[in-house]
């Protein structure tokens, strides 16, 4: 305050009292925070005004530091809005550049910056009054960069009128290209490294802009001008008659000039692309057709460059792209090896281009080189299309002849033949053209066209008129063997000399034209003849040239030791022949070349599965072998396949004929896929045709799985079939429209052939390594001799069988197996059967788990394919062991003399249980296990017991009691025997007593002894009356040495039935008994009565007898039949078992074989193969065996072989 008239200020914090705060005209309160008021008080001297003047002091809140809005980035050259986000009304918001002082840059709860081309930093205050905020806000606005202009690679492209381009820019990763038809606004016309224009008709510009991805753009859109030329273009009918050109990159004082010269009327101007030295750029100029041409046209072009063909630099500097639009078909360079470039006058060339695929243009591009200056002048382009291939055939004639020239077209293309290489007149449009008859070597040309352009060069085919070659040399030919082919070669052929070969001295048809000739098969020796021919100009003579063929050892025949084995055994096979000075060889598969062995007798190696062998005899004289191999079949027990269900046959198909046959094709198509096995479709190809045929190709409903069989039978009208004439056929498949290729010819090992009917019908199968829905028939053009008609009945799809992990499986009674399918296929639904053929509901899968078993029993596995057909099934056989029962001992009490052997023995052994013995005081006899038990020196009476022990349990132990005296009995089997009359009958007698030996007796107290030994076959026995009779046998053991007495006689009773009514043998029976024998060495074998199995009687029948031990022996009998049967014919054989023997166990020791004459069919089949059908009696008294014969036959050889 200012004090008046000499007066002094006090100041006081009261209106009255209180102590002075301060004196003088300025007072500084204390920190205040709520309105105040103090009082001055005037002095003068020592007097005061009785009143204090008030001062009121107003305290205002001090306002808070602003909060401002983050802004968004923005782009260099852009402004930023910046907001106080919830302002307090009432206050001021100042905005500055600093955090303190500084200039006020605007006020406002708004601030919008100026233009920024770097980041930022803003600072807001806020105002009360005098007061303001504690500190100021800070806010950053970040700018972003712009990105990069676009660089314009396709820089003042040219195209023809009514043309489209493409433009190209490029620009930085993660910058986006956009396209404009204006320089600012406007809407993108698209995005993108590229933008194909609409088709234009005026010079146009266009605009490229880019955007970054924080959305700001460039700094400004770069024009790219199109030129649109137009003018009359180049009227021939295969030139190029539009044009796109332009230069690409970075390429200074680049151009293309005169764009539209190389597809103009003038075909002396061009088009030029010039590049600098060491530019990086390129130019290019694209010449387009007016059709689309095909893979075998070629491309010419008429280039000039300031050096030729000369300079490789150059010429490696320029690249030709052929084109079908915008994609590329194929790129070469100009001075790649794969071009053909011809050099014309002065430094001009054309450059011609296989184009390997469709295409509809050419891209001739340039680049820049470091040491070069590249001026290409492109004169322009044609469709050159593919010349024919010309047939060597009739090019080279005798003087005085005419002759027929052949040219194959190729890529669609028409033919003209002409004398002249251009003008004249058209001798013959085709692929052949007769001359007149020509005495001087000539030269015709083909012109090449397609629709009504044709190519500007004609094809020469020169015509060399040549006089008559002299008679061929020939050496003399090793000898062959019967049924080989021998190979005939020209001693010093001559060139451009044919040789050709005849079965005859003088006029015939030549069955071979070469310098060297392999002959067909040959059976006997044969003269061939061959003259020398110089186009239709022959040797005077002939040149006959002597084959001689040596015959063939006959067939070997192969005896096997026991043709059924289990697994793990061995089989001893053994070969003979007719011939003599042959050595025998032995192989693993009909047509491996590598023998396993050499020599007349081989031993197997222990087998696990079914196994073939082939026996080949080979000449040691002229190391010529049989016709063939002799199969030798070798069965493991547990194999064999339930028969295939028919399914599935083809049901679509499509044909058609390849190169050039008249009256070649497919007639009545639909005939192979009726469903029908009796029609079939017929390919017809005429002999004589070459390099062509017809083909049938058969669909089926979806895809095969891996391993499935096709199989096609094929006929043909009037012929025998063979591997010979079925060579020209060949089958393939195919997997929708693509090729397998894996055609195969018919005599290719890997087809199965077989011939049906009397060789009427060929059965042919095998299995693709692909997969396929499709199979081809072709047959193909060739010699006379070969099929020129076949008929194709159907194809059949036959999926593959399921393979198991197990084949055998073996488990507990009342315990479960799981069965499974080894390398299960995709889609294919495996189903499951008992051994009675049910099918197991709801049990499909991969595996099976059977429900608890308690006999052995088998199972079925087959595939299911999508369309319903199953596969042959797969058996499982399952082995259920059980636990072991009491074992039975053959004589559980036994009298003996002190001092013998006795042997006790189980009377029921079973495989896979080891019988364990102990004596009286129960003490296990370690290391005697096994079903007999051995006791040296008997002298005391005792006891022995044994059990019987398996994986599946332990049985309760069979006692055998053993005391002295006199011998047991002899035990008998059978107990009991009832023949027919006229046959004899087989006793066996057994002993507990070691070393025993047996005595027949015909009466209880006869001294004649009948038969010493374990086996007695009586005499056969007749019965005259009508009643059965029995003749009763007794039999004694003995000890030899005589320190014991004999046992008491056992006896046996034969029942002999009478011979009574017979019964007729069903028509028709066999009325010869051809022969019948023993092979081998086995004492007491032979057929007994073999006319009994002839005499038309059912009840009657011839006996084989085989004494159980004997090994490698058989005893067999070969019966006959009145003319030979048919195809399709059925054998059947009965055959019965006095003593009930008969059973599975024993079918595999029965072999059935026909005969045609005295010569085997080699179809021996066991009687426990499933092939064979079997009626076994239920008393195991009889059999009847059937099965079908897949050759002619008018005998039948029932063999029944000793076993193991």
């Amino acid at each position: 305050a200012t004090a008046n008239g000499g007066t002094t200020l006090k100041w006081y914090a009261s209106a009255t009292s209180g102590t002075a705060l301060a004196t003088g005209p300025t007072f500084t309160t204390p920190a205040l925070t709520a309105n105040t008021t103090y009082y001055i008080e005037v002095i003068k001297g020592t007097c005061a005004n009785a009143q204090r003047v008030p001062v009121t002091v107003t305290v205002t809140t001090t306002p808070s530091v602003p909060v401002v809005a983050a802004p968004s980035a923005v782009c260099v050259g852009s402004t930023a809005v910046l907001t106080v986000t919830s302002p307090v009304t009432g206050v001021t918001y100042n905005w500055y550049a600093a955090s303190t002082g500084g200039t006020i840059l605007g006020t406002g709860t708004t601030f919008t910056t100026p233009a920024l081309t770097a980041t930022a930093t803003y600072y807001a205050e806020a105002a009360a009054g005098t007061c303001t905020s504690s500190t100021r806000a800070a806010v950053t606005v970040n700018v972003n960069s712009l990105p990069a202009d676009a660089v314009v690679t396709t820089n003042n492209p040219s195209i023809s009128t009514g043309q489209t381009a493409t433009l190209a820019a490029t620009a930085p990763a993660g910058v986006t290209i956009n396209w404009y038809a204006a320089a600012t606004g406007g809407i993108a016309l698209a995005s993108g490294p590229t933008f194909t224009t609409p088709s234009l008709t005026a010079t146009t510009t266009y605009y490229v802009e880019t955007t970054n991805a924080s959305g700001c753009t460039s700094q400004a859109r770069i024009p790219v001008t199109i030129t649109v030329i137009g003018g009359p273009v180049n009227p021939n009918c295969n030139a190029a008659s539009k044009q796109e050109s332009g230069i690409e990159g970075i390429c200074l004082l680049c151009a293309v000039q005169n764009p539209g010269n190389s597809i103009d009327d003038n075909f002396t101007n061009f088009t030029t692309i010039s590049l600098p030295v060491g530019v990086g750029g390129s130019g290019y100029q694209r010449l387009i057709f007016n059709n689309t041409g095909s893979a075998t046209d070629s491309i010419r072009l008429n280039l000039e460059t300031p050096t030729g063909l000369a300079d490789v630099t150059v010429l490696g500097g320029i690249q030709v792209k052929i084109m079908n639009g915008t994609s590329v078909v194929k790129t070469y360079n100009l001075s790649s090896s794969l071009l053909y470039l011809q050099l014309l006058s002065g430094n001009k060339f054309t450059a011609t281009l296989p184009a390997t695929g469709a295409f509809d243009r050419v891209e001739i591009r340039a680049q820049g080189l470091v040491s070069a200056l590249i001026n290409l002048n492109i004169y322009g382009a044609e469709v050159i299309y593919p010349n024919p291939t010309v047939a060597a055939t009739g090019k080279t004639i005798c003087a005085g002849s005419a002759t027929t020239l052949s040219a194959a077209a190729n890529g669609g293309t028409t033919l003209r033949w002409y004398s002249t290489p251009t003008g004249g007149t058209v001798l013959q449009t085709g692929e052949n053209f007769t001359t007149p008859v020509l005495t001087a070597n000539t030269t015709y040309y083909i012109e090449v066209s397609k629709g009504s352009c044709a190519n500007t060069t004609r094809v020469p085919v020169q015509v060399t008129v040549s006089s008559a070659p002299t008679a061929p040399v020939v050496a003399a030919v090793p000898a062959i063997c019967s049924g080989s082919s021998a190979v005939i070669p020209v001693s010093n052929p001559l060139a451009g000399v044919n040789y050709q070969w005849y079965t005859t001295a003088t006029g015939g048809t030549p069955v071979f034209t070469g310098a060297t000739y392999t002959t067909p098969a040959l059976t006997a020796s044969t003269t061939y003849y061959v003259e020398a021919a110089s186009g239709t100009c022959a040797s005077a003579t002939r040149t006959p040239v002597m084959v001689t063929v040596n015959p063939l050892p006959a067939l070997p025949v192969a005896q096997v030791s026991a043709s059924t084995i289990n697994a793990g055994q061995t089989a001893i096979i053994t070969a003979t022949s007719t011939d003599t000075n042959v050595t025998f060889n032995w192989y693993t598969s009909a047509v491996s070349t590598t023998p396993i062995y050499t020599g007349p007798t081989y031993v197997t190696p222990p087998l696990t599965v079914t196994t073939t062998y082939y026996l080949e005899a080979k000449s040691t004289t002229t190391t010529c072998s049989a016709p063939s191999r002799v199969p030798v079949t070798i069965t493991v027990n547990g194999g064999g396949s339930p028969n295939p269900v028919p399914c599935e046959a083809a049901s679509t198909q499509t044909n058609g004929v390849i190169g050039v046959a008249l009256l070649a094709g497919v007639f009545n198509p639909e005939l192979a896929i009726d469903n029908d096995t009796k029609t079939g479709s017929s390919l017809v190809m005429p002999v004589g045709a070459l390099n062509a045929s017809v083909y049938q190709r058969l669909g089926f409903n979806n895809l095969s799985s891996i391993g499935d069989t096709v199989r096609v039978s094929l006929t043909s009208p009037g012929k025998l079939l063979s591997v010979g004439l079925l060579s020209s056929i060949q089958i393939g498949t195919y997997n929708g429209s693509t090729n397998n290729n894996d055609a195969l010819a018919i005599n290719n090992p890997l087809i199965h052939l077989e011939l049906l009917s009397g060789n009427t019908e060929a059965l042919i199968s095998f299995v693709p390594t692909k997969q396929f829905d499709k199979v081809e028939v072709s047959l193909n053009s060739g010699l006379a001799g070969v099929l020129n008609t076949v008929d194709v009945n159907y194809a059949q799809r036959i999926a593959a069988a399921p393979e198991v992990t197990a084949s055998n499986v073996t488990t507990c009674i009342n315990q479960t197996a799981t069965l499974t399918v080894k390398t299960p296929v995709s889609g294919i639904t495996y189903k499951w059967y008992n051994a009675t053929g049910t099918y197991q509901t709801d049990k499909d899968g991969t595996s099976f788990t059977t429900p608890a078993l308690t006999a052995n029993t088998k199972y079925y596995v087959e595939a299911n394919t999508a369309s319903g057909c199953t596969s042959y099934r797969t058996p499982v056989t399952i082995t259920v062991t059980p636990a072991p029962a009491v074992p039975v001992l053959v004589s559980p009490t036994i009298n003996t003399c002190s001092g013998n052997t006795v042997t006790l023995e189980v009377s029921n052994p079973v495989t896979g249980v080891t019988y364990k013995w102990y004596n009286s005081n129960g003490v296990y006899q370690a290391g005697k296990d096994g079903a007999t038990f051995t006791i040296l020196n008997f002298t005391t009476n005792t006891t022995y017991t044994v059990e019987a022990v398996s994986s599946c349990g332990t049985s309760d132990r069979a006692t055998a009691s053993i005391t002295t005296g006199t011998l047991d009995k002899p035990v008998v089997t059978p107990a009991s025997v009832t023949i027919a009359s006229g046959s004899p009958a087989v006793l066996t007698a057994t002993s507990s007593t070691a070393g025993a030996i047996f005595k027949w007796y015909d009466s209880p107290v006869s001294n004649t002894v009948l038969f010493t030994g374990v086996r007695y076959v009586t005499n056969p026995l007749t019965n005259t009356t009508s009643v059965p009779i029995t003749k009763t046998y007794y039999v004694t053991a003995e000890v030899p040495g005589g320190a014991c007495a004999a046992s008491a006689r056992a006896s046996v009773d034969v029942t002999i039935n009478p011979q009574g009514n017979t019964t007729d043998v069903p028509c028709e029976g066999a009325t010869v008994d051809i022969k019948h024998g023993v092979d081998g060495v086995a004492l007491l074998t032979a057929v007994f009565n073999p006319e009994l199995a002839v005499d038309n009687k059912a009840e009657t029948a011839s006996s084989f007898v085989m004494p159980v031990g004997a090994l490698g022996a058989s005893v067999y009998q070969q019966v006959g039949f009145q003319g030979l049967s048919n195809i399709g014919d059925t054998v059947r054989v009965r055959v019965s078992s006095p003593g009930k023997l008969l059973s599975l166990a024993v079918l595999p020791s029965i072999e059935l074989t026909t005969f045609n004459g005295s010569t085997s069919n080699n179809d021996m089949i066991t009687a426990s193969n499933p092939i064979l059908h079997l009626e076994l009696l239920s008393d195991n008294s009889g059999a009847i065996f059937s099965f079908v014969p897949q050759k002619q036959f008018d005998g039948v050889e029932l063999r029944l072989r000793s076993g193991l």
